[in-house]
């Protein structure tokens, strides 16, 4: 065991001494160069960059394989998860989402006095496989006429349902019901109580929104792969290796409950229900939530299809002497005696309208929210002329919502921490419930259920676009007024409105050659232009052109373009060094690496554009060079500064990635308000280090090629900034900043959007879902939707 132990320390020694030996060793080579280019002009520093391009393009390559020689074998294996951490990963998140679900249940009111009677039995209409994955009856059963196939059960005795569930042969459900019904409250029962008694082999049910899925688009695995990892960043840790989330769902180790097929568009039924028939076998678990008549319409039209052994099950309506007993248990004793009126309707006219309208939980929630909580008198409900048909009952509850649940349950000092069910402020109603109506109508026009905070530029009236441009030029300007001690005010304003427009026109773009060529060609006509406004002289305008396009293109090489649309998604920070200076480590040998690699690859087609620049315009770069020394310095020079930049910019990069790499025991990520506190962070610490890499750069560059100290500190600082500026654009945080100012001043929303949802969830008009808010029914937000103005 020493042996071991010192051999594995002696490897690591010699994997940081390579990784500092090489670090400097560019630094040197790249002091070399830009002396030479101070001292002697460009042919000096070309013949430097001749003499050192086929070193770095030796070294470059042999870097990554010495670095993986010296590391231990455990962690030469930690990009793939062994079974051993999927197991692990699963049982974390088994303890993650029976924690978020039982907080989610309290929310809700599920468990309050207790669950409502909801029936449900196999469905009768012919929306089922044949044997629908039920389990056969036995000899004696089928003798006695009793063997039929049955799958009856409670929403209050949810424990007849999971065993029943358990017996299926495929563990394939799906859960029918009319609007209203409780159809995702009896998935999320069942989650809870399959996880409370999960068992060594039991896949983990998770909760997906169908409304974020586009079969045609995106495969099965691949998206419930991708939205695990989003609601549960956790599993991103490297103890469990880095792929757990997609290892969970290869190895069947998840229970996918999907709700609201009802939610997405008629077509896209289709597409759904066969891509869950394709992409999973008969032994593959999974719930499905849907609306009657919208999944019989599916099953049944031209091209559709039921889901492969899945057993259906249907709701029946809320029994009047069910709601009975639910509405003497809600009431008080002091304001019964206004009650009995109407619970003498509903028992004794069990066809009448009352008993309809209240046939539903939804409706039963609205009324004990709406009149009981409130204290409110009941009398008006049995009004047969007002309300003439059990949906005008409904919208009129629904319309006051909002507002009952904001007076009942105002907020009270130093009852916030104990009591999970009053809001944190108080809201003016109006101003709520315009608010509401707005990201209801939104949602709707998106057509999904999911309300994602770093979504809310998608609307008709604020284009993402135009944020990211606002954000651009505001903050490129500013940037540019760094260029006032260089080459006065007017170019440096001139420099940051063309940065600002270039970083807002910019679309999404994956890391790799192409967006870092987009980029190199976009900043450093940009910023060269103004250059060669300012100077006078093409040749220096080109020359910079060069090295700010070499620079901002490795920008786009390593890190891509700025996500926007459906693309945008939050980052997550973490900080905490401790037991993380092995992973630090690590990260920063693969960003140095891939620097240097891509920078060479970039510094390829860049210095072929150059030299067909100076080749159309005749002159060499130097007075005295023939336009072959011109080329031959192009040619190996940019390939070599490349590399050098990239060394330090994947040094940025890696230090970026190491910052995002979650942590087990971190449970403050997968929340909406802490997802978006870390994508700030995130793209706080993304800029500083883009800020502070170009900055330095450019601002060392300056000063010994300039000899001109505050010179080069100026445009180093300029330079730097307007970097940052384009890493902060492309954060979904500046943007959600932007429009909820927006919206505050043109819609009435809060300035504090984000703390009026949160306390909208704890009202219990919102649910949570991971990172993202649900309306508490989807009959609510289309109501709301409704009554939003144009």
């Amino acid at each position: 065991m020493p042996v071991m132990r010192r051999k594995s320390a002696w490897r690591r020694f010699l994997g940081a001494a390579a990784v500092i030996g090489l670090s400097l060793g560019i630094l040197m080579l790249g002091l070399i160069i830009v002396y030479a280019l101070n001292a002697n002009g460009l042919t000096e520093a070309g013949d430097w960059a001749k003499l050192a391009t086929p070193v770095l393009a030796v070294v470059v390559p042999l870097f990554k394989p010495v670095v993986n020689w010296t590391r231990r074998p455990p962690e030469s294996l930690a990009n793939v998860t062994t079974p051993e951490q999927a197991t692990n990963a699963r049982q974390l998140l088994a303890t993650l989402v029976l924690e978020e679900w039982q907080r989610e249940i309290e929310f809700r009111g599920l468990d309050d006095p207790a669950p409502l009677a909801v029936r449900w039995k196999l469905t009768e209409l012919p929306v089922m496989d044949l044997g629908g994955g039920l389990s056969e009856a036995g000899p004696l059963k089928r003798l006695l006429r009793q063997g039929r196939q049955r799958f009856n059960g409670r929403t209050d005795r949810i424990g007849e349902i999971a065993d029943q569930f358990r017996e299926l042969n495929s563990r394939r459900l799906v859960i029918l019901g009319d609007p209203g019904m409780g159809k995702t409250t009896l998935a999320v029962l069942l989650m809870r109580r399959l996880l409370s008694e999960l068992k060594e082999d039991d896949p983990v049910p998770v909760l997906f929104t169908l409304s974020d899925w586009d079969p045609r688009r995106e495969a099965l695995r691949e998206w419930l792969a991708r939205r695990l990892g989003k609601a549960y960043p956790n599993l991103y840790a490297r103890d469990f290796g880095l792929n757990a989330p997609h290892a969970l769902v290869a190895r069947r180790q998840i229970l996918p409950v999907l709700d609201g097929l009802d939610e997405i568009s008629e077509k896209l039924r289709l597409e759904v229900i066969k891509a869950l028939n394709a992409g999973t076998g008969e032994r593959d678990a999974l719930i499905l939530t849907c609306r009657t008549a919208e999944y019989e319409q599916a099953v049944t039209a031209p091209g559709g299809d039921v889901l492969t052994s899945g057993a259906v099950i249907e709701a029946q309506p809320v029994e009047p002497g069910d709601v009975v007993a639910f509405l003497r248990r809600c009431v008080p004793p002091a304001g019964r005696d206004r009650w009995e009126h109407l619970i003498r309707e509903v028992k004794n006219r069990p066809n009448g309208r009352l008993a309809r309208t209240f046939s539903t939980p939804l409706a039963l929630w609205l009324v004990r929210e709406v009149y009981v909580e409130t204290q409110a008198d009941p009398s008006p409900l049995s009004d047969d002329r007002r309300f003439p048909t059990p949906r005008d009952t409904t919208v009129h509850l629904m319309d006051h919502l909002v507002e009952s649940l904001l007076k009942s349950n105002p907020p009270r000092r130093g009852d916030a921490g104990r009591n999970p069910f009053r809001p944190l402020r108080s809201w003016n109603v109006d101003q709520a419930g315009r608010c509401l109506a707005f990201v209801a109508r939104q949602m709707t026009e998106r057509g999904t259920s999911d309300l994602a905070w770093w979504r809310l530029t998608l609307s008709n009236d604020i284009s993402e676009r135009a944020v990211r441009i606002f954000l651009g030029l505001a903050l490129g300007i500013g940037g540019g007024l760094c260029y006032w001690p260089i080459n006065g005010p007017q170019y440096g304003l001139l420099a940051g409105v063309c940065g600002g427009l270039v970083v807002g026109l910019m679309r999404t773009a994956p890391p790799g050659w192409r967006t870092g060529l987009m980029y190199a060609l976009s900043f450093g006509t940009a910023y060269g232009g103004v250059i060669t406004i300012a100077t006078g002289r093409l040749v220096t305008g080109t020359a910079n052109i060069a090295v700010l396009g070499l620079v901002y293109g490795l920008i786009g090489f390593l890190w891509g373009g700025p996500p926007a649309g459906e693309d945008a998604e939050p980052a997550r920070v973490e900080l905490r060094w401790k037991g993380r200076l092995g992973l630090l480590r690590r990260e920063l040998e693969a960003g140095l690496t891939a620097g240097a690699k891509r920078g060479f690859q970039l510094g390829v087609p860049l210095g072929l554009i150059l030299c067909l620049t100076f080749v159309a315009s005749g002159s060499p770069i130097n007075e005295g060079d023939s336009l072959t020394d011109t080329m031959q310095t192009l040619l190996l020079g940019m390939p070599l500064a490349g590399a050098i930049i990239g060394a330090f910019f994947g040094l940025g990069l890696g230090f970026t990635r190491w910052s995002m790499i979650p942590m087990v025991d971190d449970d403050r990520q997968g929340l909406p308000r802490r997802t978006l506190v870390a994508d700030l962070k995130s793209c706080l610490l993304r800029a500083v280090t883009v800020g502070l890499l170009v900055g330095g750069f450019f601002g060392t560059s300056f000063s010994l090629t300039g000899g001109d100290v505050g010179r080069g500190v100026s445009g180093g600082v300029a330079l730097g900034l307007m970097a940052a500026s384009a890493t902060l654009v492309s954060a979904p945080c500046m943007t959600y900043f932007v429009t909820t100012a927006i919206l505050a001043m043109r819609r009435g929303c809060p300035f504090r959007l984000m703390a009026f949802l949160s306390d909208a969830h704890r009202l219990g008009i919102l649910r949570q879902v991971g990172p993202v808010y649900q309306f508490r029914h989807a009959q609510i937000q289309e109501r709301l939707a409704q009554r939003a103005r144009p």
